[in-house]
């Protein structure tokens, strides 16, 4: 017998993590000590999901994963190196806020207050590298910069930060393991 369910789209971080739920994959991956995230099946850029879509799907692996297991996402494409692929998808920021991810997830908190303490790391990295970036550029190359996040486009955000402050990504990775490391220490101290 075929059973389904329904359930009303909201947003990724809410919606996925319920449909994954009504599978039970939360006691299924207690089962593994390793998870493979493979996002795309198909060969254009086009093919791969939304960075909040996975970002969604990984966060549910991280928080009701055992806690020997490792998770991967295993992604490349011929033709295109696998971390410009990373940087144009926006999955460089999943692997790089892993950690801060995982401590939030062995909190004892509901799971909403989980979500929200989890978009409150996210919005403190992102405004941490916004300040290091604008810190960065001249007038004018802000307002391009600005022009570019907001229109989502990662491939020309990035040409244009390289193009006008050359080892910035250098600057970045470094603001962004600043910032995940306070948030650890931070969440830590909550923990104890």
């Amino acid at each position: 017998m075929v059973k389904g369910a329904s359930i009303k789209f909201v947003s990724y971080a809410e919606s996925i993590p319920k449909i994954l739920n009504l599978m039970n994959l939360q006691t299924e991956l207690k089962k593994y000590d390793k998870i493979i995230l493979k996002p795309c099946q198909g060969s254009s850029l086009e093919d791969y999901p939304k960075k909040e879509f996975i970002e969604s799907i990984l966060k549910f692996c991280l928080e009701h994963k055992n806690r020997i297991t490792e998770v991967f996402i295993a992604e490349g494409a011929e033709g295109i190196e696998t971390t410009d692929l990373f940087q144009n998808l926006g999955y460089t920021h999943l692997a790089e806020t892993t950690d801060i991810t995982l401590e939030i997830a062995q909190l004892d908190v509901t799971s909403k207050e989980r979500v929200h303490l989890l978009s409150l790391a996210e919005a403190n990295i992102h405004s941490a590298v916004v300040s290091k970036v604008l810190s960065s550029l001249d007038s004018q190359d802000k307002k391009i910069f600005l022009q570019n996040l907001s229109g989502k486009d990662h491939k020309r955000t990035w040409s244009h930060l390289r193009q006008k402050s050359g080892s910035i990504e250098e600057e970045i990775k470094k603001t962004i393991e600043d910032t995940v490391n306070q948030l650890l220490k931070d969440v830590k101290k909550i923990k104890s």
